[in-house]
């Protein structure tokens, strides 16, 4: 008997968790990953076949989904938002390998995306890593937060799979399953958005023909390590520069100096006016500061 521990409770387990996986594109890979050296992984659907099976010896790779691939305990369902409903209706209750779970991962969908799986009597639920999986990288779902929308009869094979995982369970409350896109968009600003500034970052260094690996290393890592500590230490906003300061004439100058290339400036421009009233719902600018801002910057 295996003992298990999550959140501070023992669990104890017959046996261990088998699973089917569905779905190799970026958060595939990595569920393909962090299981493949376990004996959980059972079987991978793989409609283009671009993973190297061959190394995998323990686990049977197919180009489709068919009920002779063997029993597992639950189908993970790896596919995308747009893919996922399309895939759901297609099903057959006589193409289903034998499995009492299904799961999917969308930030974005609920498990309403489950309707069509009802008659064929699984117990369906979902749990989103609130991570960015643009590179495969070791230990991705490492304290991962994982939003998951449950009920009593399949909560506490989310608990597992998530520790499996290696993850952090939390089980959303109805008013955002309700409404998930508005819980989705929190990974999107984390994520998106901050490489967003980074990005333009490096296009300004380049403009100005600067070493990118010399200049922001060091200002990236400091401002984001001011960030991390107002959330891990429940403190205020860490602005500095010329918005903190409310300094309209310098973000003019700053417009002004890159009206040669309109683009630039009107990303700039952009940036601002996000931060300005990021900086004004904060209460670090007062409204005649975010009045002087937008002024400035329009």
């Amino acid at each position: 008997m295996k003992i298990i521990r999550y959140e501070k409770v023992v669990k104890l387990m017959k046996k261990d968790l088998t699973f089917g996986l569905i779905g190799t594109g970026k958060l595939g890979s990595a569920i393909l990953a962090k299981l493949c050296g376990t004996s959980s992984l059972a079987w991978v659907v793989d409609r283009s076949l671009h993973v190297d099976w061959k190394q995998y010896i323990d686990i049977k790779f197919s180009k489709e989904l068919h009920s002779e691939l063997p029993a597992v305990d639950c189908i993970l369902l790896a596919l995308n938002d747009a893919s996922l409903d399309p895939f759901l209706r297609s099903l057959h209750e006589e193409d289903l390998p034998i499995c009492e779970y299904m799961c999917h991962f969308s930030g974005f969908l609920n498990n309403e995306i489950f309707e069509s799986m009802e008659p064929f009597g699984k117990k369906c639920f979902s749990v989103h890593p609130m991570q960015t999986f643009g590179v495969l990288r070791n230990g991705v779902f490492d304290d991962v937060f994982f939003g998951a929308e449950v009920c009593d009869s399949t909560r506490e094979f989310a608990e597992e799979l998530i520790n499996l995982l290696g993850g952090y369970f939390y089980e959303l409350p109805k008013e955002i399953t309700t409404n998930k896109p508005s819980y989705h968009a929190i990974g999107v600003a984390a994520a998106n958005f901050l490489q967003s500034s980074i990005e333009f970052a490096k296009l300004l260094a380049e403009n100005l023909k600067l070493p990118q690996k010399q200049l922001l290393p060091a200002i990236l890592k400091t401002a984001f390590n001011n960030s991390l500590d107002s959330i891990l230490n429940d403190t205020d906003f860490p602005l500095t520069g010329p918005v903190a300061r409310c300094d309209a004439p310098s973000i003019a100058l700053h417009k002004r100096s890159l009206a040669p290339n309109p683009l630039v400036a009107e990303i700039y421009a952009k940036q601002t006016e996000s931060l300005a009233l990021l900086a004004f719902e904060r209460g670090i600018i007062d409204e005649e500061c975010l009045g002087r801002i937008m002024g400035e910057n329009f």
